[in-house]
């Protein structure tokens, strides 16, 4: 083994300070004109609206556990995300 070499045990970490996702701002949207917020699928102007961060699925074959951490599904409050919404309608 290298002498450099050191060895880190998997840990996981939540910042508790990010733990309650309906504390985190509204995305900002003035840098990208309107005409891009499109999906190919949809018929018209479309933007999306993330109302989850992780995943509540503990599949073997899926990476999500390593990115957000097992068990950090987090949803945001359906007030919030309907104030979103009119918000963007209001301001867009």
């Amino acid at each position: 083994m290298p002498k450099n070499f050191v060895s880190h045990k998997k840990k996981e970490y939540q910042n508790p300070d990010l733990a309650d996702i309906n504390l985190f701002p509204y995305p900002e949207r003035n840098d990208t004109p309107l005409k891009y917020f499109n999906e190919p699928s949809c018929w018209g102007k479309n933007i999306v609206i993330v109302s989850s961060r992780g995943c509540r699925f503990n599949c073997s074959f899926c990476n999500a556990g390593c990115i957000y951490g097992k068990r950090s599904y987090r949803m945001r409050n359906p007030k919030d995300v309907v104030d979103e919404m009119e918000y963007l309608k209001k301001k867009l």
